[in-house]
């Protein structure tokens, strides 16, 4: 029974490996030299075990019985038995290590559980030929001072499963020997169980950890999906001192994002940055954190680093067509129109909106001075965009850049603001069309609409006030002047005007 119990934790051991590649996402770089001489000593151990144990069976018969005291061989099956043990365990690590599953710095943590493990056997064996020896029990301090090192370093970086391989190993490789030679795997159990077991409780508390962070996580994102940003902002900062006190803060990005998108949606987007670039530092290759930190440079006017963010996003994953539009968009913004253009055409080729690719791209051409590429472009942005007022408006700047006012006025401008009817700033372009054509009636319209959106534009009343007087209309120009000497009384421009028009006026009438 204790024969099929070592085997089964050999297999554990296995098993355990198999396990690590799921449970530890952080890519380490892998050594192929170590990997094999550590395959070579594990089971080149076992093999040695197995052969000198069979080896001994067969000139000592009397091994196979339960009063194997008289027998002759049980010493060197001990020491060839112990010498496997460290040996393989050393193999166990190297193994472990050369996979890719255990960082550098780790190695000796790993490396104190095995040699703590393997001196328990040590002891355990001595105690049964040394009487002074099973009489100082205080020698077990010392492998267990081993095993606690090991066991709290690795769990300190959540690497609790190594501990379990190397435990398993042990108690495996020494169990093997159990019928005959009792000693021989009681010592390998208590050597090995011990990081085994310990490992093993350490792991099952590393994974409830995990999962509280994983509900914390998503309670985060449910609050500000639902709009509560600052109860989502509070979960996050929890969630960070969490991850902090369990030593996983810089392993996982999603820590520092969640804090991240708290804050952006408590609309504190210089901090937000901070976080975005830590969880960057955690996570350099991800294209969507790059997407998200270009957004939020982008809100905050930041062009040069938005460029960038969306640049190393469309490097990383060719195929990511948004960050192509916020990149050529961003282009766009910094007068860098060849590359614009280009940004915009690979992000036609790709899955994006490609509503406003045109559109963008509509811009840049008209910017080049292709006028009649920048149209065609325009009409494909209004056809997957019939609702959306944007098209028409560049298509508005477009003919008035070519001096056509009325077409920039029936099919670019007036398109725009009766689909956006409080657009401020297309009825702004209509009074520019309007004073080209001399139209004072259409101009003091537009200007009218302007005011009804906002009272208080000041620009707008002088405008008006102006056309009012163009058009002897001096009651309503008077009327326009005191709207602006009451929002600004220290206008002297508009007391000067208001004294023209009181000379043309009974100035009683006005006093």
């Amino acid at each position: 029974m204790g024969t099929a119990l070592a085997i089964f934790l050999l297999v554990g051991c296995g098993l355990g490996v198999l396990i690590s590649f799921n449970v530890h996402a952080v890519e380490i770089k892998k050594n192929d030299d170590v990997r094999t001489s550590g395959i070579i000593l594990s089971i080149g151990s076992i093999l040695i075990a197995l052969f000198f144990m069979i080896y001994e069976i067969r000139e000592n018969s009397c091994l196979t019985e339960y009063a194997e005291i008289s027998c002759d061989g049980d010493v060197s099956l001990r020491a060839v038995t112990t010498i496997a043990v460290y040996a393989g365990s050393l193999g166990v690590v190297m193994l472990i290590y050369g996979l890719g599953l255990l960082e550098r710095g780790l190695v000796p943590y790993a490396l104190a559980i095995a040699f703590g493990g393997s001196l328990i056997l040590t002891i355990v064996l001595l105690m049964s030929v040394f009487d002074w020896i099973e009489e100082s029990v205080w020698l077990l301090l010392i492998p267990l001072l081993f095993l606690g090192m090991g066991l709290a370093g690795l769990h300190h970086r959540r690497y609790q499963l190594a501990g379990f391989v190397i435990g398993c190993y042990i108690a495996g490789l020494a169990g093997i020997g159990w019928l005959i030679e009792p000693s021989l795997a009681s010592g390998g159990f208590i050597g090995g169980g011990l990081p085994m077991t310990g490992s093993g409780l350490l792991f099952i508390l590393r994974r409830t950890d995990r999962e509280a962070r994983e509900r914390m996580l998503e309670e985060a994102q449910e609050l500000l999906d639902t709009g509560y940003p600052s109860r989502s902002l509070e979960v996050a900062g929890r969630l960070i001192r969490r991850a902090q006190r369990d030593g996983v803060l810089m392993q996982d990005s999603r820590m520092w994002l969640s804090k991240a998108r708290a804050l952006t949606g408590h609309r504190e987007y210089a901090r937000s940055t901070t976080y975005y670039s830590m969880a960057l530092e955690i996570d350099p290759h991800n294209e969507k954190l790059w997407f998200e930190k270009g957004n939020l440079h982008r809100k905050l006017r930041q062009w040069d680093e938005a460029e960038e963010c969306f640049q190393n996003s469309t490097e990383i994953s060719y195929t990511f067509g948004d960050a192509w539009l916020r990149l050529s968009q961003i282009k766009e913004r910094l007068e860098k129109m060849g590359g614009a253009e280009e940004a915009y055409l690979i992000a036609l080729e790709l899955e994006s909106n490609h509503g406003l690719a045109y559109l963008g791209l509509g811009r840049v051409q008209s910017k080049l001075g292709r006028v009649k590429e920048a149209l065609k472009s325009v009409e494909k942005s209004i056809a997957l965009m019939e609702e959306d007022y944007r098209p028409y408006m560049v298509r508005g700047d477009i003919y008035f850049s070519l001096g056509d006012y009325e077409r920039a006025d029936s099919k670019g401008y007036s398109k725009a603001v009766n689909i956006r009817p409080d657009f401020k700033r297309g009825w702004r372009k209509l009074t520019k069309v309007y004073r080209a054509q001399d139209k004072r009636e259409l101009l003091i319209m537009a200007l009218s609409r302007i005011l009804e959106i906002d009272s208080e534009d000041e620009g707008a009343l002088w405008e008006r006030a102006e056309a009012h007087h163009e058009s002897k209309k001096l009651g309503d120009a008077m009327g326009d002047i005191h709207k602006l000497l009451a929002l600004n009384p220290g206008n002297q421009k508009a007391r000067k005007f208001k004294a023209q028009i009181l000379e043309k006026l009974d100035t009683k009438e006005w006093d």
